[in-house]
């Protein structure tokens, strides 16, 4: 395996993946006979990692805050930023306070059964425009064991959404300029979904901005906004939020130094 890949793939990057590979076969690294069936697996791991398909794909797993997720194609693969966000939040909300939580853009449902699984108390929804996501996160909830409500939004419309207030709303939503797919990895914009990932050039707040008009209406006064952004606009979004009257708001570094997250308190009235 290292063979075949050591062309493609850094050395430690390799040494990574065949470990996750092992793991999830349940083979020994100090086996020395493989099962014919293992050994199949392994070369269709091998062969669709040339292609730079993502091994979580593959897998159909990956791990979030100590969590195993179900994963594939229409869902985003969970990041370590993400997990920061999380964390985040559960060091700033009172977790033994029922709270009402809603996750914009859930995805895999990465977010809400996360905090559900560490805050029980709280009562979490979780809005995607894409059915098979939903799917993808309702497994998810299965597997955990966390009762989640899910419900197909376009957060971008112009409708009124159905939806109610909540006391808190937290976001990862697309922020990746079009513009910068040309930069990124191959493994990133060829397999993973692309309205999850980029933004229009022109408007790289289009989120953030529809976001905050939603909560104008759904978020409660006091109540708490929590965004994971793009080390690039990080500033702007505060600003944003700022000029929409939002109090306290601050922005948070990531373990790489970098701009990545944004919170702030809506006012108690709206201005």
């Amino acid at each position: 395996m290292r063979d075949a890949l050591k062309s493609t793939i850094d050395e430690g990057e390799l040494s990574s993946i065949i470990r996750i590979v092992f793991d999830f076969l349940k083979i020994d690294l100090l086996r020395t006979e493989v099962a014919e069936q293992e050994v199949a697996f392994i070369k269709e791991v091998i062969q669709r990692l040339s292609k730079h398909e993502p091994l979580q794909y593959i897998l159909g797993e990956a791990w979030f805050y100590g969590l195993k997720f179900l994963v594939n194609q229409h869902v985003l693969i969970p990041r370590p930023e993400t997990e920061e966000l999380v964390d985040l939040m559960l060091k700033q909300l009172p977790v033994n306070n029922k709270l009402h939580l809603l996750d914009i853009g859930t995805g895999s449902g990465c977010i809400p059964i996360s905090l559900a699984k560490n805050a029980p108390l709280w009562s979490l929804h979780g809005i995607d425009i894409s059915t098979n996501a939903l799917q993808v996160a309702q497994h998810n909830a299965e597997l955990h064991k966390v009762n989640i409500r899910f419900s197909q939004v376009d957060i971008l419309s112009e409708v009124q959404l159905p939806l109610p207030i909540f006391d808190v709303i937290v976001s990862n939503p697309p922020y990746i300029l079009l513009n910068e797919k040309k930069e990124m990895s191959p493994t990133v914009w060829s397999y993973e979904p692309t309205p999850a990932l980029f933004v229009t050039n022109n408007d790289p707040l289009q989120f953030y901005k529809a976001i905050l008009h939603f909560a104008s209406s759904h978020l409660t006064s006091n109540g708490l906004l929590f965004f994971e952004t793009h080390v690039t606009y990080a500033n702007e979004v505060a600003a944003y939020m700022m000029q929409h009257g939002y109090t306290n708001v601050q922005v948070v570094k990531d373990m790489q130094g970098n701009n990545r997250m944004v919170h702030g308190q809506k006012p108690a009235r709206d201005n």
